[in-house]
């Protein structure tokens, strides 16, 4: 799989969407909890414009289909979607 190039923000407006909250945390991490399915995500602190690590976005994918959140395809489709609007822009 190749480096899509999506940007923090990007990732973090799925898991907005998808009912995910931010978990006020100590140290240099970002953690995200899914009140419904218990689904946890931690990241490092990336500030909005960095580009999100390829073991981080197949480690996200992971967890939102263990947890039943979001297949695989669809998670593909939405940042295909995403980058085509920034490219655009």
């Amino acid at each position: 799989m190749k480096n899509k190039n999506i940007i923090y923000n990007q990732l973090e407006e799925l898991l907005f969407s998808l009912g995910f909250i931010p978990v006020e945390t100590k140290g240099n991490h970002k953690v995200y909890s899914h009140p419904n399915s218990k689904a946890l995500i931690l990241l490092p602190n990336y500030q909005s414009t960095d580009r999100l690590n390829l073991v981080h976005y197949l480690a996200i994918r992971r967890t939102l289909k263990e947890y039943d959140l979001m297949d695989e395809m669809t998670y593909e489709n939405w940042f295909d979607t995403k980058i085509k609007i920034y490219q655009n822009q």
